[in-house]
């Protein structure tokens, strides 16, 4: 017997708390609680879901609306991409698929979110978690949804500090070395992120482009809320001091044991490899140090994403710092969605 818990349940909560902390990707930019007390909540309807079975979460969507700029309904997850995750334990109960009266369920709400909420776009991220795409995938693509597929970077932090640093590329190993006879480093976390030695150019910068729009709204909203985990705890900002030269930032998230690229202000400064390398190694370290075992990085998440979303802003790729490639996919529908439209389902 299937269950359908929504957000204003007072069990939501406790269970998707429990499957974000068992799912495999563990994206702390998801971790409901840390966002409850998040900038965009005063802004966006939370429709989030779960299914549940024997008292134990099955799948779960992670969806907001709100109207933009432009007086359009946005479906996504307070202003980032809306997204499922999977319980895996359920998943070697079942044979290695989700139940079919979990998916029959998830899928059916989701229908009828769409036809009550009628909305003009909607941007979703499909973890591809355990190598299943998502149920909801299959929906958007039947909607029009143009799916792209790109890989992020799962790097296991178990492995000793020489081993890690065996398995970074020899480019990357020498940006590295470059950056690190001449750069100071500094994390910064808690409430001292609002503090005034934080507020380098770069950043200053960051957020005078957030005021002027000229970042994307998924940037903005991956900006604002990784400043709200670091503020409460679940993450850090590492910057990079260079006699003469501007300092640059870079923000990382964690969750559990699992931490999280999300943004930088490298893009601020072109030629800059060095100085980010040396940032994303140095958090690969200090997430170590935390208790963290797995380490994600995804090209995606970084300022270019205000100008060109397949811009390679870094000057390098993210294979290069070791792990293994995992598959991603992002889902956008521009145009109004109808459920009644597309009755059938796709199990």
């Amino acid at each position: 017997m299937h269950t359908l818990i929504e957000s204003d349940s007072g069990d939501f909560d406790r269970y998707w708390t429990r499957l974000i902390t068992c799912e495999p990707v563990k994206n702390p930019l998801y971790a409901q609680p840390q966002l409850s007390a998040s900038w965009s909540c005063r802004n966006f309807e939370n429709h989030s879901f779960v299914v549940v079975s024997d008292d134990e979460a099955v799948i779960g969507c992670g969806l907001t609306l709100n109207v933009d700029e432009l007086g359009r309904r946005c479906l996504g997850y307070f202003g980032m991409e809306a997204s499922s995750l999977i319980n895996p334990q359920s998943l070697s109960r079942s044979g290695g698929h989700i139940d079919a009266e979990a998916v029959s369920l998830f899928q059916s709400h989701f229908r009828q979110l769409l036809e009550v909420l009628c909305p003009d776009k909607l941007e979703f991220f499909d973890p591809v978690a355990c190598g299943l795409m998502s149920p909801l995938t299959h929906i958007l693509i039947e909607h029009g949804g143009v799916p792209k597929v790109y890989m992020s970077q799962c790097i296991e932090l178990a492995y000793h500090e020489t081993q890690l640093w065996q398995s970074l590329s020899r480019s990357c190993r020498e940006w590295i070395e470059q950056g690190q006879g001449r750069l100071q480093f500094e994390f910064i976390s808690g409430r001292d992120l609002d503090e005034q030695p934080v507020q380098t150019p770069a950043l200053q910068s960051m957020q005078e482009r957030r005021r002027q729009g000229a970042l994307s709204e998924l940037s903005q909203a991956q900006w604002q809320t990784g400043r709200s985990l670091v503020r409460s705890g679940n993450g850090f900002l590492v910057q990079a001091h260079e006699p003469g030269q501007q300092t640059l930032s870079a923000l990382f998230v964690h969750y559990g044991n699992s931490c999280h690229y999300v943004i930088d202000d490298s893009v601020l400064v072109p030629g800059r490899e060095s100085q980010l390398a040396s940032m994303i190694w140095q958090a690969m370290l200090r997430s170590r140090q935390l208790g963290c075992s797995d380490f994600e990085l995804d090209g995606r998440l970084t300022y270019c994403a205000a100008q060109n979303r397949d811009q390679d802003c870094t000057g390098f790729r993210p294979e290069e710092f070791g792990g293994r490639a995992q598959t991603r996919m992002h889902v956008s529908v521009e145009q109004k969605l109808d459920s009644r439209a597309y009755p059938r389902e796709v199990a």
